[in-house]
């Protein structure tokens, strides 16, 4: 079918009128001019992202939304029977709107061999993978240095993400346990850390300190734990311990509990979190003291990493629950293999914590806006003529388990992830926030501000923008801005209900949700459409 013709096609399928379809079929690429800062701002006027966006209804993203918060759904909690139906009501909506099946399988659990059910969308819409939904202690662990032992959930617990192993090593201390050089700070510098343990504080330099160089008071993703595990594994470290610095956090000597603690992927090194009270014990034969290694390192903005002169013997054993989840990625073509990724996550609140007394948690605002918002983005994306860039859809599983769809995603390289100018994460779109909408991650690459603003001014219905240069600190998008991919995070505000049974349709802003989903479409468009890149610093 010649694409003329399949536009027209689609464009009846949807009830678009002939009018309109002529007006789309006449429409240019917008094009960005090179300006200021290196990236610049739209140099006219781009009706898509206008007429486009029109096309986004409050009518179709209700539907959306009810369809994924009914009981049956079961409040889409990760790897039950109901997040699997809303996997396959994503799946089928894909194939609706014409977009590519881009992912690896037609099925959820990858097999029909085993029993597994036959997706309705007729395509490889799916990737599955095998996820952690739990993880407990197992078996012996323990922790020592050469003047003591100490006592598992009351001094330090191993986290979720923790490799089991056992190791003996000498103790070195490294600040916050941050490296980077772009930043002019590096607590790796200058030390060898290799077949040892080290000793970090959680957060980074500089905290309290509107002048630092890590964005000031905003926590960066250089105090993700995940993200310090991974460095001091490239450092060559066996184990590492966390600990709060005494200077600013709260509940300095609690111990935080496993069964709550979610971050659980495998880091590849042995973690554990300890209190303030006992990390004392593991500097003191340095003459140190944690008060005064923080605030060295916070008035100076200098690393203090030493060798503590003592010794520390770590054994972690745990046992994960696996669970099969997946995700589910369609495209739509561009000229060029460079691509955008919008991302929406589908996991729930689930049936609660509680048990013994399941409660369905419809997880309405919180992500079900999200998703509906991409599906009907992607379906009048897939109506323009071709864009630039390819465009990704992808809504995850597993964001309440540290990412893991996401993770999964870029491991598995689904979406290579050299391809990808810009990854765009959005959720609680529907929040009661009188049309603001909070974009993150606007230093994560160049000219991400103009680019937001001039989309602004070119929708029908402006939201009211908030920009953060900071990277939110969670979500999907941690994964690939660890890779060097300018990242942004769509944010419609806190809401009370979230995470609550309350988290209902009835708690929707209509108003509010459908001129942001209107937004999020003329950011995806105007970024598919632009022929520069979005350069990281990561790259």
């Amino acid at each position: 079918m010649a694409p003329r013709e399949r536009m027209g096609r689609i464009m009846e399928d949807v009830g678009v009128s002939r009018a309109n379809r002529f007006r789309y079929a006449s429409l240019g690429a917008l094009v960005l001019g090179l300006t200021g800062l290196g990236v610049g701002t739209a140099r006219a006027e781009s009706p898509s992202l206008a007429v486009g966006g029109s096309q986004i209804t409050r009518r179709a993203i209700e539907e959306h939304v009810h369809q994924l918060s009914t009981p049956d759904m079961e409040g889409r909690g990760n790897g039950t029977e109901g997040a699997r139906r809303a996997a396959d009501y994503v799946a089928q909506r894909f194939r609706a709107s014409g977009l590519e099946p881009a992912g690896t399988s037609e099925t959820p659990d990858g097999t029909l061999a085993s029993g597994g059910k036959k997706s309705k969308s007729g395509g490889a819409y799916f990737h599955p993978y095998v996820g952690y939904t739990g993880v407990r202690v197992e078996g012996v662990i323990g922790l020592r240095d050469n003047n003591r032992g100490y006592a598992f959930n009351d001094d330090y617990t191993p986290l979720g993400f923790s490799e089991d192993g056992q190791h003996t090593g000498d103790l070195v201390f490294v600040g916050y346990g941050v490296s980077a050089p772009e930043l002019g700070y590096d607590d790796y510098a200058g030390i060898d850390v290799r077949d040892k343990i080290v000793l970090a504080f959680l957060g980074e330099p500089g905290m309290r300190d509107a002048g630092s160089p890590f964005d000031g008071t905003s926590p960066t993703i250089h105090s993700d734990l995940y993200r310090k595990a991974q460095v001091a594994l490239e450092h060559g470290a066996k184990g590492l311990i966390l600990t709060p610095g005494p200077l600013y956090a709260k509940d300095i000597d609690r111990v935080w509990k496993i069964s709550t603690e979610v971050a659980f992927r495998n880091s590849g090194i042995m973690v554990c979190q300890m209190t303030n009270n006992a990390a004392k014990s593991l500097v003191e034969p340095a003459g140190l003291t944690l008060d005064e290694l923080q605030k060295k390192i916070d008035e100076s903005h200098e690393p203090a990493s030493k060798d503590l002169a003592n010794r520390c013997e770590m054994r972690v054993r745990l046992r994960r629950v696996e669970t099969q989840m997946a995700n589910v990625v369609g495209k739509i073509p561009g000229k060029s293999d460079r691509a955008v990724v919008f991302v929406a996550n589908l996991d729930g609140y689930g049936m609660g914590p509680d048990n013994s007394n399941p409660v369905v948690y419809p997880s309405a605002n919180d992500n079900a806006t999200g998703v509906a918002a991409l599906l009907e983005i992607a379906r009048v994306v897939e109506q323009m003529p071709e864009a630039e860039r390819t465009v990704y859809f992808v809504v995850t599983s597993g964001r309440r388990l540290t990412s893991a769809g996401s993770e999964a995603l870029l491991r598995d390289r689904v979406i290579d992830p050299e391809s990808v100018d810009l990854f765009i994460n959005a959720f609680a779109l529907g929040s009661k926030n009188f049309s603001s909408l909070e974009v993150m991650g606007t230093a994560s690459g160049s000219g991400l501000e103009a680019l937001l603003g001039d989309v602004n001014k070119q929708v029908r219905a402006p939201v009211s923008l908030r920009t953060d240069r900071t990277v939110s600190s969670a979500g999907d998008h941690i994964p690939w801005y660890r890779a060097g991919v300018p990242v942004l995070t769509l944010f419609g505000g806190a809401a009370r209900v979230i995470g609550t049974p309350l988290d209902t349709e009835s708690e929707v802003d209509w108003g509010s949700f459908e001129r942001r989903a209107r937004y999020a479409y003329g950011l995806v468009r105007a970024a598919s459409e632009w022929t520069g890149a979005f350069t990281s610093a990561e790259r």
